[in-house]
């Protein structure tokens, strides 16, 4: 659990009577224009991620419908990410703190920043709290913010209504300046820990990606390969490979959260050897040797769609060429044990070859069984059903149509 993050800034604000800001969520604020530095944390140790908003938001349509364009799919299976390879996860969004005649102090948030019921439900299991990001303070004055301390804020001049209405007047895409938008992302930086982001304004964090993430990247590689060239029937879209697990569990949407609690629950050795992928880079070894050892890992990321595309045969195959390499040796002792007595190599070839045993130098071992990780995910992309049916099944007419449109867009932008 979190037990410490210790923020390094300047004091707070302790405006006339009132202690402390009213925080309009359940969770915390980060006073990101008076804050500098973090001293300590346990965040990575209890592997946090933090998932924006609309991430958020784009899975609870999943859950509750109304899905309005691909953006929302792409949405929803980062915030799966951060759900099913985290352990600790925030949903952020940025608020500014304001002070106004009422000696009344509270962070503001935008009209429409807020975690919907079904994503509060979903992000339950993963902590269920928001942090809200403060890039400035502003003081009120006759109903009309004014006096912010961050240039270039966006809402200078708009209208308050002070008291304990802690709600902007503003969507929060009017909020999200150049300026708010440089702010968080140094927030995001200063607490070094993965973040999923769907908010086409922010760009991704430089600091803080970990063999989570690139374990994901990987395997959407390798998916998106193998998935591209299936005939448009039902919809001219894929499914991206966790959004596609957890709709092939699906009887209902309504029990999204049930399903994802169980693959929570089988994956938690996955998020554990994760964890320790991610000590790898703090150990005292040589670049060289770390080098040989993100090879190793990465290649077996790499072999996971590969693998789940195998027939059962063809993995019964693998699996007796991997018991022939085990065994040759033994064979091959034995072999120049009893030459002694007469018997020539060629004559214990053919014998071991009648049990249908090979010596082939080209054999291979399955780089998937190298790690928990790839092992695990190829088995839950093994027996998913066909995508077209999977969107077709889950997804609504006026979703689909919604989707399409949005894809149609996208194109005549391109």
């Amino acid at each position: 659990m979190l037990d410490r993050v210790i923020y390094v800034g300047v004091p707070e604000e302790k405006p006339n009577w009132q202690p402390s800001p009213l925080i309009p969520v359940r969770g915390s604020a980060i006073d990101q224009y008076r804050t500098f530095d973090i001293a300590q944390s346990n965040l990575n140790e209890i592997g946090t991620a933090l998932v924006d908003i609309e991430a958020a938001n784009a899975l609870g349509k999943i859950l509750s419908g109304g899905i309005e364009s691909y953006q929302d799919i792409e949405a929803a299976e980062l915030a799966l990410q951060a759900v099913l390879l985290h352990d600790f996860v925030p949903v952020f969004h940025a608020a500014p703190k304001i002070f106004n005649q009422d000696d009344f102090l509270a962070y503001a948030k935008p009209r429409d920043a807020n975690l919907s019921s079904a994503a509060l439900a979903i992000f339950e299991l993963v902590g269920g709290v928001e942090w809200i990001i403060c890039p400035e303070y502003a003081v009120v004055r006759d109903g009309v913010i004014s006096g912010s301390k961050l240039v270039g804020s966006a809402i200078n001049g708009a209208p308050h209504a002070g008291g304990t209405n802690a709600r902007l007047d503003i969507s929060l895409d009017e909020y999200l300046s150049p300026a708010v938008c440089e702010s968080v992302h140094v927030c995001l930086d200063m607490h070094a820990v993965p973040a999923y982001i769907a908010n086409r304004k922010f760009s991704d964090p430089r600091l803080g990606d970990d063999f989570s993430k690139t374990f994901y990247q990987r395997m959407r590689k390798s998916w998106s390969s193998a998935t591209k060239d299936q005939p448009a029937i039902h919809c001219t879209f894929s499914l991206p490979p966790l959004l596609a697990i957890a709709l092939d569990r699906l009887n209902n949407r309504q029990d999204l959260k049930a399903i994802l609690t169980d693959l929570r629950s089988e994956l938690k050795p996955v998020r554990g050897e994760l964890r320790e992928f991610n000590d790898l880079l703090h150990k005292s070894i040589t670049q060289a040797e770390l080098e040989r050892r993100m090879a190793r890992i990465t290649s077996s990321f790499d072999a996971i769609v590969p693998y789940s595309r195998m027939s059962k045969e063809e993995r019964r195959l693998r699996s007796f060429a991997i018991v022939q390499r085990l065994l040759s040796p033994l064979i091959k002792a034995a072999v120049s044990l009893v030459t002694s007595t007469g018997a020539s190599y060629g004559d214990m070839v053919k014998a071991a070859a009648s049990y249908g045993m090979k010596f082939s130098p080209d054999e291979t071992i399955s780089l998937v069984n190298r790690t928990v990780t790839a092992r695990t995910f190829a088995g839950l992309l093994e027996e998913t059903e066909s995508l077209q049916a999977l969107i077709k099944h889950h997804l609504s007419s006026a979703e689909l149509r919604a989707v399409e449109k949005s894809l149609r867009e996208r194109d005549k932008q391109n």
